[in-house]
């Protein structure tokens, strides 16, 4: 990841908020199937829920990446185990097993996402079978992998950059047709909601988006705080990565927003309305790209998990090569079997699931307790500087 920062020709804040971006863009936000489960199912309440999920987003990638640069923290396990439970070593193997259990759990439910994704888009784009197609996507995400991580990089990042000009075409060419925008300004004029909807619904289902990203983002962001410089990067990373990613995802919930409510029920909405009576070149274009970033999420998932785990069984197994082989063929056959729920159902019951789980473990701590660590690790920093001036 740092690499990839130090290439771009953009100032080191502006680089990493495009790269925390690039994280958010993957299958669940691309296919749009999120952004119905946790806002625009709910009704007019989804041109402001968001505004609560970025806040804190901003608020924990703020929190984690200062406190990151003040104790020297360059992974999540230095982070948690200084954060969490600075003064026991016991306490921060708990707590870091606890984050390697939501990776781990995060890590198949996402491969889970990407193989039925892939199967609900060739099934609804070329009426394969959808197993056929869950089969078929598995194929090219194992030769995905077989092509190498810095290769994988560099065609997400062109991937990334071409779907997001794919959604801001879209979401124009959606919300400019008269019927849509007149269907958009009814639903919020009349601030209509769906049956059984709740305005405390809403608010719940955008704090639980935000543990949905808490673990990758977090994971992510400190990862690349070795590359900040200065106090004025740490801003442009987190407030600019907020802006950035709040932009995008609302200008595609505006679009999703109206075709409410029929939109609700299609496991790819925006395939659906490009089908019946889209643009032909931004159809292609988008099956495409959605195709691309479902095989580099899922294989990315896969090179993590390979890169975290692949020393465990090493004195039964010496051959690096048979454990990531048999690590691969775990992580994917547990993404088969969840992906046969359907794409709806994995990202409803799967994210659902994730979401609940990290809002107490990870978002509540991180919120919390991030301006008291920080003001501690501060002291603590000063403290040693003093002691290192006296020694000399």
């Amino acid at each position: 990841m740092s690499e990839k920062v130090k290439k771009i020709s953009l100032p080191v804040g502006i680089g990493i908020a495009c790269t925390w971006f690039s994280a958010h863009c993957g299958s669940g936000f691309a296919s749009g199937r999120t952004m119905i489960q946790y806002y625009t199912k709910h009704g007019w309440t989804a041109v402001w829920a968001p505004i609560i999920t970025w806040v804190i987003m901003g608020l924990m990638v703020y929190f984690a990446m200062e406190f990151s640069l003040i104790t020297k923290s360059t992974n999540y396990k230095q982070f948690v185990q200084k954060f969490y439970a600075p003064n026991s070593v016991v306490g921060g193997r708990v707590f870091i097993t606890m984050w390697d259990v939501l990776n781990i759990l995060a890590t198949m439910i996402g491969m889970a996402s990407v193989i039925a994704g892939g199967a609900q888009l060739l099934l609804q784009s070329f009426g394969i079978p959808y197993i056929l197609s869950a089969l078929i996507t598995i194929a090219i995400i194992v030769l995905a992998i077989s092509f190498g991580g810095k290769v994988l990089m560099r065609f997400s990042t062109y991937i990334t950059i071409f779907l997001i000009i794919t959604i801001i075409l879209i979401s124009i060419s959606m919300l400019s047709a008269s019927e849509n925008w007149n269907n958009l300004q009814a639903i919020v004029g009349g601030r209509v909601m769906s049956e059984g909807s709740t305005v405390f619904g809403a608010i719940k289902d955008a704090v639980g988006y935000a543990g949905l990203q808490a673990c990758a983002t977090l994971a992510v962001m400190i990862a690349l705080t070795p590359e900040i410089n200065k106090k004025s990067d740490l801003g442009a990373s987190a407030i600019g990565g907020t802006i950035l990613n709040f932009v995008m995802l609302m200008l595609f919930i505006f679009a999703m927003l109206s075709l409410y409510p029929s939109i609700n029920g299609e496991a790819l909405g925006i395939l659906t309305v490009l089908q019946t009576g889209g643009n032909p070149v931004l159809l292609v274009s988008y099956q495409i790209l959605l195709f691309g970033a479902l095989i580099t999420t899922g294989a990315s998932a896969a090179f993590g998990t390979l890169s975290r785990w692949q020393h465990i069984g090493q004195n039964v197994i010496p051959n690096i090569t048979t454990r990531k082989i048999i690590l691969s063929t775990i992580l994917i056959g547990v993404g088969f079997s969840l992906s046969l729920m359907g794409l709806v159902a994995v990202i409803a019951r799967g994210f659902g699931l994730l979401s609940v789980l990290v809002t107490p473990g990870v978002v509540a701590p991180v919120i919390l307790l991030g301006p008291y660590r920080i003001k501690q690790a501060k002291k603590a920093a000063a403290a040693a500087a003093a002691a290192d001036g006296s020694a000399n």
